[in-house]
């Protein structure tokens, strides 16, 4: 069960409207580090049923209230030590992205079974030993009233957010329709070698800048969704088997105004069916994408598309939103698989197999996200061009 969001928090977001407490982390075990303003914590070790040491930070300052110092934030370490200055020594270097230490910078963080975040600080790093050793789970959804926005079991609103080696997933399963696991807003966003899991509606790109790398992203109904400027790369993009009469949508992109910089880029990606759907493909029909607003783009660049993909590519909304078929740009360039060919693909206006490197270089690193500037400070890999 769901108990509620939890949040982590910078100065400039302690007053923010979005805050309604922080769940209570029973049941989880958690590896983190905080940097933390002088004396603004009270230290004190507890112990758990089975012995196992905690140490937790209970906030005393007023802005935060009791309720945070009795949710609190734990720290679980066989072995630590600290001082004002210094947090548990867990073996891990402290980064800074962008040189500013706010309240609070997640560096590390180990847990099973964790309830929902939302990552309002600004940088957060959600930094783990792997996509499958650490999984962050929710279960909010549409059936069951919550709105697909609020539905996400991680999301991440403050700029330069960083996640890596970490799951994100949304249980909830098919028959509960909408249900994100990831939701990103954050501007110069990345998301390095993780997991994103769930049916309809897996990742929220919500807005800004964003840059996915080494990740594996799965889902059913329009899994991909949003209106951010993002780049996928080297990343396995996994259409799953779904409930009967549906078909699969790997992207829905929402930009609603000609003049926005936005765009869902798949580079040197894998656009691959799961291995449930595999020996079922032949009756479930899966896309690369369909238009969500009327000005939506979506490129796929130097990719391997399987043979999941139906020949057509692409879809339409709705019968209502046939104008969108003249406005979007829908482009594949260079694209290698047997899902990649575009003899049967549709002949809308709007779709584009691109011929030259100078138009699919608009859709790359440097000319969508200018990630060439930003990324280099990330330690990330990523391809700046073609």
């Amino acid at each position: 069960m769901d108990t509620g969001p939890m949040h982590l928090l910078p100065n400039s977001c302690l007053k923010d409207s979005h805050y309604n407490g922080i769940a209570s982390p029973v049941g989880c075990r958690w590896r983190l580090a905080w940097v933390v303003e002088w004396n603004p914590v009270l230290p004190s070790l507890l112990h758990n049923a089975s012995g196992a040491e905690f140490l937790r930070y209970a906030p005393i300052s007023p802005m935060f209230g009791a309720g945070f110092a009795f949710a609190g934030l734990w720290i679980y370490s066989s072995v630590w030590s600290m001082d004002l200055w210094h947090l548990p020594n867990f073996g891990i270097t402290r980064r800074s992205f962008s040189g500013v230490s706010p309240l609070f910078t997640l560096l590390d963080l180990k847990c099973e079974g964790m309830n929902r975040v939302n990552a309002l600080a600004n940088p957060v790093e959600l930094v783990d030993d792997g996509m499958d050793a650490t999984i962050i789970t929710g279960s909010l959804n549409f059936i069951d009233g919550t709105t697909t926005f609020n539905s996400a079991t991680v999301a991440a609103v403050g700029d330069e957010f960083i996640a890596q080696d970490i799951g994100f997933q949304n249980t909830a399963g098919p028959e509960k329709h909408q249900a994100v696991a990831l939701r990103v807003g954050a501007d110069q966003s990345v998301i390095n070698r993780c997991k994103i899991d769930a049916f309809q509606d897996t990742l929220y790109a919500h807005s800004n800048r964003q840059f996915y790398r080494d990740s594996f992203i799965t889902g059913t109904v329009d899994f991909i969704f949003g209106n951010a400027g993002v780049v996928f790369q080297k990343s396995k993009l996994v259409a799953r088997k779904h409930m009967s009469k549906q078909k699969n949508m790997v992207t829905v992109q929402g930009r609603e105004d000609p003049n926005q910089n936005t765009a869902t880029s798949i580079q040197q990606c894998n656009v691959i069916p799961s291995s449930d759907l595999k020996p079922v493909q032949g009756s479930i029909k899966t896309y690369l994408g369909r238009p969500w607003k009327k000005y939506s783009r979506t490129v796929v660049l130097q990719s391997v598309v399987d043979s999941h993909i139906y020949p057509a590519g692409w879809a339409e909304w709705d019968a209502a939103s046939k104008d969108f078929l003249q406005t979007l740009y829908y482009g594949e360039y260079l694209n290698s698989g047997a899902g990649a060919g575009t003899s049967k693909r549709v002949t809308w206006p709007g779709y584009h197999i691109i011929k030259t490197a100078a138009e699919a270089s608009k859709f790359t690193v440097t000319q969508l996200i200018q990630g060439n500037v930003w990324l280099k400070n990330t330690g990330v890999a990523f391809i700046e061009g073609l």
